[in-house]
């Protein structure tokens, strides 16, 4: 009974690292340099197949802005260090969290190949320039 109700009260550090990761602009693999991390991991910690270590936390939390407490549980006394500019971005965000999980994830694959086309477009006009 315990585990059960432990499967109803969602972990939700994998998604909040995955959407401070995109908020952030970062791919898996900027966010794995920045933190000294392999991309694979950053992967396996946002599909929650995997947790980091402490002191891999603490990296994460540095390279997002925001503190261990707020990656970990979402404190929201902490969520004021997240750098989002645009509130009504935020706002957006927020009314996101509210939708079932497959929703949530089809807007974040939406979002994830809008990031990779803007990085395709940056990247053919520098080798074009």
């Amino acid at each position: 009974m315990a585990s059960k109700q432990k499967k109803n009260n969602k972990d939700l550090f994998p998604e909040r690292l995955r959407q401070l990761r995109v908020m952030k602009k970062m791919s898996q693999e900027e966010l794995g340099q920045l933190t000294n991390l392999n991309y694979n991991h950053i992967g396996r910690y946002e599909r929650g197949n995997s947790r980091p270590s402490a002191d891999k936390l603490k990296a994460l939390a540095e390279a997002l802005g925001v503190t261990t407490d707020y990656l970990l549980d979402g404190n929201s006394d902490n969520a004021a260090r997240v750098n989002l500019e645009d509130q009504e971005l935020l706002e957006m965000f927020k009314r996101v969290q509210q939708l079932p999980q497959e929703k949530k994830e089809s807007i974040k694959d939406l979002i994830e190949a809008y990031l990779f086309r803007e990085k395709i477009r940056k990247d053919i006009h520098v080798i074009t320039k």
